[in-house]
Order: C-alpha cells, then sequence, then structure tokens
C-alpha cells in the first residue's frame, strides 16, 4: 500500500512539473516570439513578408500544451501507464494563471504598496530616488481622497503644491492648472500621469483628477 501511495505521488509531481515546465517555456517563447525568431532566422524577418512562419509559430507553441493534453488522457484510457493527466493540466495553467493574475492585480498591488500620506514639503521638494515611483506619484491619491484641494484657491493651491506643469484658461475664465506626476501606472509603464485641478469662477478648486498622456 505504502508502495502504491508514493508511485502515485511520484506521478502526480513528474505530471505537474512536465506540464510547468513545457507551458511556462511555450509561454515564454510566445511572449518573445518576434526576438526569437530573428535570432533564429536573421534581422530582416518581419510578420508582413513571413506571415505563414510567424502564424506556425504562434500555432506550435499555443496548442502544444494542450494536445499534450489530450494525448495523456487518450493513453490514460487506452493503456496501464500510470499517467496523471489532472496534474499534468495543473501545472500548465500555473503560467498562464500568474501571468493572469500579475495584468490584471499587480498594478493595484504595487499602487497600494508604494502608497503615501500626502506631505506638501516632500511633494514641493521630492527626493527622485525612484523613478518609476516618484513622490507626487505615492502621494497623489492621498492628496485627492483626503479633500485637502476642495474650495482651494489658486494661490493656496500653488502654495501647497508649488508651480504647475501647465497653465490653461478657457474662454470662461477658468483656470485649469495641472502638475507631472511621474510614469504612469500600470502594467506598461510607457507615458506619463498628470494630476489636473479646475477653478471655477470664483477662483475656488472645484474639480481635480489624475489622467495619462
Amino acid at each position: 500500500m505504502g508502495g502504491t501511495r508514493k508511485s502515485t505521488f511520484y506521478y502526480k509531481t513528474v505530471s505537474f512539473v512536465f506540464g510547468l515546465i513545457l507551458a511556462s517555456v511555450c509561454l515564454m517563447f510566445e511572449l518573445n516570439k518576434m526576438d526569437v525568431l530573428r535570432l533564429v532566422m536573421g534581422e530582416g524577418i518581419s510578420y508582413d513578408r513571413n506571415t505563414l512562419l510567424f502564424n506556425s509559430y504562434e500555432l506550435i507553441f499555443t496548442w502544444t500544451p494542450w494536445v499534450i493534453l489530450a494525448l495523456l488522457l487518450i493513453l490514460k484510457k487506452k493503456t496501464p501507464l500510470n499517467l496523471s493527466p489532472l496534474y499534468y493540466f495543473y501545472g500548465s495553467i500555473l503560467p498562464i494563471s500568474v501571468l493572469l493574475f500579475t495584468l490584471f492585480f499587480g498594478p493595484s498591488i504595487n499602487n497600494f504598496y508604494y502608497s503615501e500620506k500626502f506631505d506638501s514639503v516632500a511633494w514641493l521638494n521630492p527626493e527622485e530616488n525612484d523613478f518609476m515611483w516618484p513622490a507626487r506619484l505615492r502621494m497623489v491619491d492621498d492628496l485627492i481622497s483626503s479633500g485637502k484641494l476642495d474650495n482651494l484657491s489658486r494661490r493656496e493651491t500653488i502654495k501647497i503644491l508649488g508651480e504647475p506643469s501647465m497653465t490653461e484658461k478657457d474662454s470662461n475664465g477658468k483656470y485649469t492648472l495641472t502638475y507631472h506626476l511621474g510614469p504612469e501606472r500600470g502594467f506598461i509603464r510607457i507615458d506619463s500621469e498628470w494630476l489636473s485641478i479646475e477653478f471655477n469662477k470664483n477662483d475656488e478648486a472645484e474639480k481635480y483628477w489624475t489622467w495619462s498622456d
């Protein structure tokens, strides 16, 4: 009985690890297909000129883990081999699950981790030792949620936040001050994020929001 349990555990572990490694390799090759193909075929390769090659590449590395799963299911029914398709499946979906979790929840987790209480001194004199998470980007959520900007005049706002990166005045005489915060928060951080504060005709802050360019 003990030998049977050890044997079952062994095959489950091997199946899980095999599925994990194969799916991880296929996912890595799929995410980096342009670099891989250029390394193998040369720098002149492009999707327009090598459509069949690109489609074949994607077909292979997208479906290989699932074709093997189907083969394992068939072999388990047709042969006496002690296979574990279910644990192979668990291993296969783990890399994709981690990637999806990172895509959907990673930015929110990072934002929660880096968030700080608003501090006017630190905002006005930021020590930018972290390019991806500068002080203003870390503080802006607390600044907005705290209501510190409500009904402030432009002069009071500039006293707290410093000179804006941009100042706009519309045809109705309303001003909007815009402050650069840092790289856009999210999974792909290639744009910039900004804080805009709109003032009414009485020169009081009535709206403020963050946005990305």
